[in-house]
């Protein structure tokens, strides 16, 4: 997986992907974006874990996503839980 999220990329994978129904375009999403059963979402990136809220999400990513693309996406992503592990420095 790359380390940034690039809506240029996610364009061209909409466009010029092998996999039908825009499978490219869905899976690059997906190794980013995942959907957490409180509402929000988890963003990973650059190995690191950002909270978006719903409200960030929809006006800020899903409104550059194509229509069946953020459709797709919304309906099929199963929700997750996130489970912090802290690790104490001895």
């Amino acid at each position: 997986m790359e380390n940034e999220f690039c809506f240029i990329k996610m364009n061209q994978l909409y466009e010029k992907g092998q996999l039908k129904d825009h499978l490219d375009c869905k899976n690059y999403i997906s190794n980013y974006f995942h959907p957490l059963n409180n509402g929000t979402h988890a963003f990973i990136e650059n190995n690191t874990i950002s909270i978006i809220q719903d409200e960030t999400m929809n006006k800020v990513y899903l409104q550059r996503f194509k229509k069946d693309i953020k459709h797709g996406i919304e309906m099929k992503q199963s929700l997750r839980r996130l489970y912090v592990i802290l690790i104490k420095k001895q």
